[in-house]
């Protein structure tokens, strides 16, 4: 594509903090989704978010930051990319949750607790 080294730093920068983001969303709970646990059921976690996204928008955008960090302003294809790739991080995670979960549960239905005589298993 023909891009600069000062491009590619940057959406590379970009792509690894989105990845955080996403990956941030969906391992506040190792075992339960992102969407079971309510993606706003921790408000600090998206103030979080909000100052990790506008400093790295800062680091993108601001002449200061450009000339400090040797980056350049990215253009609307790139992020489509970056947020791509922080949803399929999101997926990914997701989907290996879903597996252990899967993994875990006792075959033929059977309730592990209740099968070892466990009260209140029910």
């Amino acid at each position: 594509m023909g891009r600069s080294e000062s491009y590619a730093r940057t959406v590379a920068a970009t792509a690894f903090v989105m990845g955080e983001v996403f990956y941030l969303l969906n391992c506040r709970s190792l075992e339960r989704s992102a969407l079971a646990v309510g993606l706003f059921s921790n408000l600090w976690v998206w103030g979080g978010i909000a100052t990790m996204l506008l400093a790295q928008a800062g680091f993108v955008v601001l002449p200061a930051m450009q000339r400090l960090f040797d980056t350049t302003a990215i253009d609307i294809g790139s992020w489509a990319g970056i947020v791509a790739s922080g949803v399929l991080i999101f997926a990914i995670v997701g989907l290996e949750k879903a597996l252990r979960r899967r993994a875990a549960k006792p075959s033929g239905g059977i309730d592990r607790a209740a099968s070892a005589g466990v009260s209140g298993a029910r």
